[in-house]
C-alpha cells in the first residue's frame, strides 16, 4: 500500500470513498449514537406507558395505537440524520471536480492491486483560527475527507494516510494541523486521540438550509448531544 497524490484517473473512486463515507457510514453512526443515548431510550419506552395510562391500550387496537408516538419519534430522528448530512454533502460541490479544487493536496491511498482504499486532503487556507481560546498560528493547515473504503477498515491505511500528511507538513515548515469531527464519530475519535491531537468541543453551525430549517437542526443536534469535535496538533 502507498499514499500517493490524487491523479486525474482517481475521480471516480476517490468521490464514492468520500460520498460512501458521508452518506452511509456517518448515517450509521449518528444513529447507533442517538438510539443508545440514555434519554432517547427512557422517551421511547416511555410514550407508549403515557398512551396506555390515558386508556388507550385497553384493546389490541389501542395497544398499536400505544406504540405510534414511539414509532413516529424514531421515523423523525433517522429522517433529521438524512437531513443533516444531505445538506453537509450538497454543499461540498468542491468534490465533484477534486482536480480543479484540492490537485495535489487530496491524497489517496492504493493498494497493491492499484485500487483507491482510502482518501484524505488538507488545505493551506483554515476556516480555524482558534483553538481553546488560543489564536493559531498561521503556519497550520487544516486537513479533511479522510475516510476508508470499509474492506481496507483495520489495516493501518487512516494511520499511513495521516502519518504522510504529517510528514509533507513538517516538510513544508508547518507547525499545526487542525480539523474537525462530530462526537458520533466515535472511532475516529478515538484513533486521532491516539495519534496525539488535542480536542475542545463546539456546537453545530447553523445549516444552510433556510430559517425554519436550521431551528429544527439546531433544535435536533442539541435534543441528540452531538457537538463538533475541533482537533490540533503541533507537528
Amino acid at each position: 500500500m502507498k499514499v500517493r497524490e490524487f491523479q486525474k484517473k482517481d475521480p471516480d473512486q476517490a468521490y464514492a470513498i468520500w460520498k460512501h463515507g458521508m452518506s452511509v457510514d456517518l448515517t450509521e453512526q449518528r444513529i447507533d449514537w442517538i438510539f443508545n443515548l440514555f434519554h432517547v431510550r427512557l422517551i421511547l419506552l416511555a410514550l407508549p406507558l403515557v398512551v396506555l395510562y390515558c386508556g388507550y391500550g385497553t384493546t389490541p387496537v389501542g395497544f398499536l395505537y400505544a406504540i405510534v408516538p414511539s414509532g413516529l419519534l424514531i421515523a423523525f430522528l433517522r429522517y433529521m440524520v438524512h437531513y443533516t448530512l444531505n445538506g453537509y454533502v450538497a454543499t461540498r460541490t468542491d468534490m465533484l471536480n477534486i482536480q480543479k479544487h484540492h490537485g495535489k493536496r487530496f491524497l489517496v491511498a492504493e493498494n497493491e492491486d492499484g485500487e483507491i482504499i482510502g482518501t484524505v486532503a488538507y488545505s493551506e487556507k483554515t476556516k480555524i483560527s482558534t483553538f481553546k481560546g488560543e489564536r493559531i498560528g498561521k503556519k497550520t493547515w487544516e486537513m479533511f475527507s479522510m475516510s476508508v473504503k470499509k474492506e481496507a477498515r483495520r489495516l493501518g491505511v487512516a494511520n499511513k494516510m495521516l502519518a504522510e500528511l504529517e510528514k509533507r507538513a513538517r516538510g513544508a515548515k508547518i507547525q499545526n494541523i487542525v480539523f474537525t469531527a462530530t462526537t458520533p464519530q466515535v472511532p475516529a475519535v478515538i484513533f486521532y486521540r491516539k495519534c496525539g491531537y488535542d480536542f475542545e468541543f463546539e456546537d453545530f453551525p447553523a445549516l444552510d438550509r433556510g430559517f425554519i430549517g436550521a431551528i429544527i437542526a439546531d433544535c435536533f443536534f442539541k435534543f441528540c448531544k452531538m457537538n463538533i469535535i475541533k482537533f490540533h496538533k503541533e507537528i
